[in-house]
């Protein structure tokens, strides 16, 4: 990520490093955050997905999905769905299929019923998955505050850095090389990232709710890479958490208040 992006927020690098090798081992968490990246053209979001798309586990890129072909990509190979350009997200009319198939996607054992026909040609009810990591790039924002309590979003900005010029083609032979052992890592290793959940208690981090629920698996890897890496990332994302959810609750609490003042007046 620092060779392709330059981030304001320098936080994001390590966050977005969490988060792809969280993608490997989300069935163990109860729930996954998803990522939304806002911001201008050319402000790094269409980027971030590209690299993010090399990297995340069974990576599915797209700005242009039909809602049934995501019921059956996530259930076939518990993908990671990068959503990109999707501003029809912004409108909750015109996307209201596509939020509430993420809004179900969120947490773990979800599941949607689509109608589908047998070998008679009759429908019949059919339950899918759709629990998968995901990140969503747009420019025009997202209308539906459920699905904005369901994720951490980042205020994409653009920047005059030479890294503008470097750019993945998905050629590069160390994308294949990362996914390899990112692969051989989740398999050595699940059993001690399931143990370190544990340790990770959102009281102690001033979390709770659905913001604990998002942030878990992102504090439980990193809790999990100390001893290789150190306490900083870790410690840097216990910050980001922090600022991230009161950010969150002060949009929440101003919009509660102006809702009730308009129903006193």
């Amino acid at each position: 990520y620092e060779h392709y992006l330059d981030y304001d927020e320098k936080r994001l690098y390590i966050f977005n490093t969490l988060w792809v090798i969280g993608t490997y081992f989300f069935p163990l968490f109860n729930a996954y955050p998803i990522v939304f990246l806002n911001g201008v053209s050319a402000s790094g979001k269409s980027k971030t997905i590209d690299v993010t798309e090399q990297l995340a586990f069974n990576a599915i890129n797209t700005a242009n999905i039909s809602d049934a072909s995501i019921y059956r990509i996530i259930q076939g190979t518990r993908a990671t769905l990068l959503l990109d350009e999707n501003e029809k997200i912004a409108d909750s009319e015109e996307a209201k299929t596509l939020i509430n198939l993420v809004l179900a996607g969120f947490k773990k054992g979800a599941k949607v019923i689509r109608l589908e026909p047998d070998k008679r040609n009759k429908f019949i009810p059919t339950k899918f998955e759709v629990h998968c990591p995901k990140m969503i790039a747009n420019i025009r924002g997202i209308y539906e505050e459920a699905l904005k309590n369901r994720c951490i979003p980042f205020i994409m900005t653009p920047t005059q850095s030479e890294k503008s010029n470097n750019y993945p083609t998905g050629e590069e032979p160390e994308w294949q090389a990362i996914r390899n052992k990112l692969y051989i890592f989740m398999m050595n290793h699940w059993q001690e990232i399931k143990e370190t959940k544990k340790e990770i208690i959102g009281s102690t981090y001033s979390l709770n709710g659905y913001y604990f629920m998002m942030w878990q698996p992102i504090l439980t890897i990193a809790k999990y890479l100390e001893s290789s890496v150190g306490s900083q990332p870790f410690d840097e994302i216990v910050s980001l958490a922090q600022e991230k959810t009161s950010e969150r609750k002060a949009v929440v609490m101003e919009n509660y208040d102006r809702q009730l003042l308009r129903a006193i007046k």
